[in-house]
């Protein structure tokens, strides 16, 4: 599978399944070493173009070259 650059999976940092969910990812690459960030450290930016509410449940893989997200 080839590697989804400027894609993003945002997770929960304290959360251990998440952790470990998210750095299969990396570590298949299915996503470059840039492919997750923690909910808590969303820019403003972000945070306009993200549905924060579901986000805080469901795991969100972002686009950040075109600003769209699927849940």
């Amino acid at each position: 599978m080839k590697t989804l650059n400027d894609h993003t999976l945002l997770y929960d940092e304290d959360c251990p399944m998440c952790n470990l969910y998210t750095s299969g990812f990396i570590k298949v690459n299915m996503l470059d070493e840039n492919g997750r960030k923690p909910f808590a450290k969303l820019s403003k930016e972000e945070q306009d173009y993200i549905d924060l509410d579901k986000a805080k449940n469901e795991i969100a893989l972002v686009d950040t070259k075109n600003k769209k997200v699927l849940y």
